[in-house]
């Protein structure tokens, strides 16, 4: 499952949106399956050609829709995916302005338009530029050194079976799997690593996602950073710039849906 925000784990609800019209003017309303945005009021929607001269239709894109009337919240983003248009409402719901309000209410409210403009140009350069608005200032991050578990054999030669990141977790397999019992004259013992690691997760704001290890549960850690960019790329990170790299998740999302030029 993608990991976007807080709206990921919310179930779709049904609205009456219009999505079409009947003759020339009138509109047509149908029950349809939204996905609900951290902005009350607001709401994610299969975008559809609506206007009265043209052939009503899905575009294939999707639409931030006003409940309370059914019309856009900000005008269309060109090339903008599900991730670039649940970032705008996530955006918009930042402003303290109530989207539950009537559509004249906010109409009449001269901030509204303002901010949506606002919004409206931070997606569309995002879009241009396939990430997302919002992002952290590093991907990486220091991990502190963690406890290592060595088994001991009888010559006195050590070797890591077990990298924790506490010592109560190194302790506890030890003592969990005394190897003593099974291999007379071995032993295990806890000691420290002596520097700190670098690990990596995605450098959208409040994704969770970090670099796995593929051979361990967990994280990938290691004190050199280039070893861990190297597993980043088999696994299909996407580099950003010289600190940030977007997981596979997110680099999938926060692709243009279709080709955006640069302003002019």
């Amino acid at each position: 499952m993608f990991s976007l925000d807080t709206t990921e784990n919310r179930p779709p609800v049904v609205v009456d949106l219009p999505v079409g019209f009947r003759g020339t003017r009138e509109r047509v309303y149908s029950p349809t399956v939204v996905d609900p945005t951290a902005a009350p009021g607001l709401v994610i929607a299969p975008a559809n050609n609506m206007a009265y001269h043209v052939r009503w239709g899905f575009t294939g894109e999707w639409a931030l829709l006003h409940v309370g009337s059914g019309l856009p919240a900000i005008g269309a983003i060109w090339g903008a995916g599900l991730g670039h248009v649940r970032e705008a409402a996530s955006l918009l719901a930042d402003t303290g302005i109530d989207w539950t309000a009537s559509r004249d209410a906010l109409g009449a409210t001269p901030r509204v338009r303002e901010l949506a403009i606002r919004v409206h140009e931070q997606v569309s350069d995002a879009v241009r530029q396939a990430r997302p608005v919002r992002l952290r200032e590093s991907s990486w991050h220091l991990v502190p050194p963690g406890w290592l578990a060595l088994v001991v054999e009888p010559g006195g030669e050590k070797w890591a079976c077990a990298a924790l990141t506490t010592y109560t977790d190194a302790e506890n397999l030890v003592i969990r799997h005394g190897v003593g019992d099974v291999l007379p004259g071995y032993d295990l013992e806890i000691c420290r690593e002596s520097e700190p690691n670098w690990a990596l997760r995605c450098a959208r704001q409040h994704c969770r996602n970090e670099l796995l290890d593929d051979e361990e549960y967990g994280p990938l850690q290691d004190t050199d950073r280039r070893e861990i960019e190297a597993e980043a790329r088999e696994q299909g990170w996407r580099h950003l710039d010289d600190r940030r790299l977007l997981c596979p998740d997110c680099s999938h999302q926060f692709q243009p849906t279709r080709p955006v030029l640069d302003r002019y």
